[in-house]
Order: C-alpha cells, then sequence, then structure tokens
C-alpha cells in the first residue's frame, strides 16, 4: 500500500504542481535518475543479493514489482525537486546533497518499516546513506554538464 501511496503522490506532483515549463529541461535528468535506480536495483537485488523484497501488498505490486513503481514514479519526482531546489554556492550544495540523500534514505526506510524490503549480509543504513548520496551527486553532475554543453536551449 505505501508504494502505491508513493506513485499516487508522485503522479499527482506531476499533474498538479510541477513546472511544466521545466520538464524539458530536467528531462535527461529524470531520466538518469530512473535508470541509476533501476541500475541500483539490478545489482542490489539480484547480483549481490542484500536486499530483497518481500510481502508484496497487492498483485498489482507483485506483476509490476514495487522497485519498478518507485524508479518511474518516486524517484524522477524526487529528482525534479533536488534539481529545482538545488543551490549555486558550494556549501549550500553539500548541504542539498546531504538533504536529498536522507530524503532517498527515508523512502527505504519506511520500505523497510512496512517490511516490503529486507537487508541481508552486510548491507547496513550507512552503506544505503552513501549510495544515495552517490545518486543525487550523479544526478547534480549530470544535470551542471547537461547545462554546460549547451544541448539545452530555453526557448519559452
Amino acid at each position: 500500500m505505501l508504494s502505491i501511496l508513493y506513485a499516487i503522490i508522485s503522479v499527482c506532483f506531476f499533474l498538479f504542481w510541477a513546472k511544466r515549463s521545466k520538464l524539458r529541461e530536467y528531462y535527461s535528468s529524470l531520466l538518469c535518475i530512473s535508470y541509476l535506480r533501476f541500475l541500483e536495483q539490478y545489482i542490489l537485488v539480484y547480483i549481490l543479493k542484500v536486499w530483497e523484497y518481500k510481502d508484496l501488498p497487492t498483485p498489482l505490486a507483485q506483476i509490476i514489482g514495487v522497485p519498478i513503481l518507485l524508479d518511474v514514479t518516486l524517484f524522477p519526482m524526487l529528482g525534479y525537486l533536488m534539481i529545482h531546489y538545488s543551490y549555486r554556492k558550494f556549501s549550500n550544495t553539500v548541504k542539498s546533497h546531504l538533504i536529498w540523500a536522507t530524503a532517498i534514505l527515508f523512502v527505504e526506510c519506511t520500505m523497510l518499516g512496512a517490511g516490503h524490503l529486507e537487508h541481508h549480509r552486510y548491507w547496513n543504513f550507512m552503506l544505503s546513506y552513501l549510495l544515495a548520496l552517490a545518486t543525487v551527486i550523479i544526478i547534480y553532475l549530470q544535470y551542471k554538464l547537461f547545462l554546460r554543453t549547451g544541448w539545452y536551449t530555453d526557448r519559452s
């Protein structure tokens, strides 16, 4: 149920709150965060086997899968907010990255608390936080590179 709630919040965010004029500018970063999350899920669940999804609430969640649902709804929303509210000064950027990594870790904690996700072997919250921080930094750098190369031109 929690993953469905996250998906509904994310879809409503994109429908009613997100600035449509910014979606074109942020599109590559939103795809990048979705791809990174797919890659993280694949490595952690199927290769390293340190995460396990279980007790999924609905047949729809079992068919689609909780990770896929969150990777195409919630994490692009977090990526949008992350880029939209990124700061320009280095000290504020570092603080911003730590805050957004905490937001990503919060999603994982709620999934753990709901019993949909389980950590195995050596995996812990510190590794999860470092992975979330790496994700945030990669998205931020990808967006800055995208702007610096001049591929995006604002036509509005």
